[in-house]
């Protein structure tokens, strides 16, 4: 990985000489104990909130999940709980320092290419533990996913490009691994009906999007709520809105058709989906095949968690696109 950060050092958004990119005289975050030094974040904690707020302009933090929505989806699962989380700002020293695998040993290194950017995905043990490396070429977002027994902790740390810092959100879970898959964690599929609501499977937030359709004679309405409902008279809408109202209906489909492929290769897995599904939600930051790269280096599996986890990448990528698209189709119409 060193190579890596010499190679992109100029082009990188860190701006830090290679000779200088891990400093040995700085204590980091420690890994297992996941508590800051003082004196290398001292200035940072001074004012954590407002750091943390001034980051969601930047276009590498703007759709970020906060610390609070992750747990609050992770505690609806049934066999993984987060036992602590936190978010802080750190320097681009402690992060890279962090992430570097040069001194480990019989490092198994992957590249995953999304939307024409190299990913690096990089497994290795140490001390009886299971790590997995991940970042993206330009360094703006990384990962570093430790599992040790029961205890999984995640550690995403995104790129300021105006602080020079970078975000990092830690998530520690703890699974349940005497638990076993039932018929309960199997969804079974929604027939979709005329007239009949159509809502997302999985919640990848605090409420489900859904969207009904219904017609009065000559005119066609389309329903669509979250926290809020809306009915939307489709039958004059230009075609640009009615697109983008096709758009929101196909969202929720495809998320749940992805749901529903997830938990079906899921099923024939010793991996819970419970812990798949909370690394999934905790490195939403990733494109969906190296979240699928990475859960597979951290909990094993082979290609049945891959599918699966790569299924429900994606499915959370199409819920966060009914969210948008909810965002925007929710302006034709009116609030009920």
């Amino acid at each position: 990985m060193k190579n890596i950060f010499k190679k992109n050092v100029k082009k990188s958004i860190c701006g830090i000489l290679s000779g200088i990119l891990f400093v040995s005289g700085i204590s980091c975050v420690d890994i297992y104990a996941n508590q800051p030094n003082e004196t290398v974040f001292h200035d940072a904690a001074q004012d954590i909130s407002n750091e943390i707020a001034s980051i969601d302009a930047d276009p590498v933090t703007q759709n970020k999940a906060s610390v609070e929505e992750i747990e609050a989806i992770i505690d609806t699962l049934e066999d993984v709980d987060v036992i602590n989380t936190e978010e802080q700002i750190v320097s681009e020293e402690c992060a890279m320092e962090t992430i570097d695998t040069e001194e480990k040993q019989d490092v198994e290194k992957q590249i995953v290419n999304e939307e024409n950017e190299d990913y690096i995905i990089e497994t290795y043990e140490e001390d009886g533990k299971q790590f997995v490396a991940t970042y993206s070429q330009d360094l703006s977002t990384m990962s570093l996913v430790c599992c040790d027994g029961d205890i999984i902790t995640n550690r995403v740390f995104l790129y300021d490009s105006t602080l020079q810092k970078y975000l990092e959100q830690t998530v520690v879970l703890e699974t349940d691994e005497t638990m076993t898959l039932t018929d309960e964690n199997n969804v079974e599929a929604q027939k979709i009906n005329y007239n009949s609501k159509t809502k997302t499977l999985y919640n990848w937030n605090k409420n489900p999007y859904y969207y009904q359709s219904g017609s009065s004679k000559e005119k066609t309405y389309l329903k669509i709520g979250c926290k809020a409902n809306y009915r939307i008279r489709t039958d004059n809408l230009s075609d640009k809105k009615a697109k983008k109202c096709n758009a929101y209906k196909s969202a929720i489909k495809k998320s749940n058709s992805y749901y529903q492929k997830g938990t079906a290769y899921l099923s024939g897995s010793t991996v819970t989906i419970g812990v798949v599904l909370g690394l999934v939600v905790a490195n939403v930051a990733f494109p969906p095949s190296v979240i699928a790269t990475m859960v597979v280096g951290a909990v094993g599996g082979g290609s049945a968690v891959y599918k699966g986890a790569s299924a429900l990448a994606n499915s959370q990528e199409k819920f966060c696109d009914a969210k948008d698209y909810y965002a925007i189709i929710k302006t034709y119409g009116k609030k009920l």
